[in-house]
């Protein structure tokens, strides 16, 4: 073996043998640390991820009313059972588009100067009204309250007696409602519902309009014949 031979190898051994932390301050980076895979834990109980849908709701309770007035006496509604379904769409979380129908078959009392005696029929009401509503729920309860407004239909029975027949006909009027409920959720598409709500139908008796020197005006006069109250529970569904 050459002397020149003998410096190669020497040369080559003194390079195998420097150490990793030499060699990085000649410029070459350290190998990357190693890190564990990453961990991630369970969401919280409860949480959802919010979708728009709706929520179908089936209703059943008692209905009361207050007493109708008029110029020749007053009327006096039954309390009876009452039936009702709603339609809901939520667009965003707690606040939903309302579309709501209230259905009483109940029975009334006339006491009028212009009938003989205390006179008995049946009457049906009628609730079409649409809305909205917001909710603020936590874990599985949901409480809520809303407003709505449409239409309130009146449909009595015929009343007899010795001298006239009375024939019943629909009376549409404005009305409106106002409550609030609670929403217990048993799984995420099911849950049980109780609901208050108010309701009110406006008579419109008169209307005028004035236009002079001043400018012009429009007047309308009315009121609330009778308050009626609505207690029910229900079952929503939300497929």
């Amino acid at each position: 073996m050459t002397n020149t031979e003998r410096w190669i190898l020497i040369l080559a051994l003194a390079v195998a043998l420097v150490p990793a932390t030499a060699l990085a301050q000649q410029g070459y980076p350290p190998p990357p640390p190693q890190y564990p895979p990453p961990q991630y834990g369970a969401p919280p109980r409860g949480a959802t991820t919010f979708k728009p849908g709706f929520e179908l709701v089936g209703m059943a309770g008692y209905h009361v009313a207050s007493d109708v007035s008029f110029a020749s006496g007053h009327a006096s509604i039954d309390g009876a059972a009452s039936y009702g379904a709603m339609l809901r769409y939520k667009p965003r979380p707690m606040q939903s588009v309302d579309l709501l129908w209230v259905y009483v078959p109940t029975n009334m009392t006339v006491v009028s100067t212009l009938l003989p005696g205390i006179q008995s029929t049946s009457l049906s009401i009628n609730y079409f009204q649409v809305g909205g509503s917001t909710s603020f729920r936590s874990d599985r309860v949901e409480p809520y309250f809303g407003a709505t407004i449409g239409a309130a239909v009146f449909s009595p029975g015929t009343i007899r007696t010795s001298s006239v027949t009375l024939n019943g006909s629909d009376l549409w009027r404005f009305g409106f409602t106002v409550g609030g409920g609670l929403k217990i959720w048993i799984v995420e598409q099911l849950a049980l519902q109780i609901d208050a709500r108010m309701l009110a139908p406006i008579w419109f008796s008169s209307a005028s309009f004035y236009a002079g020197g001043g400018g012009a005006a429009f007047g309308v006069s009315g009121g609330i014949p009778t308050i009626e109250g609505n207690f029910t529970g229900g079952i929503v569904i939300a497929p």
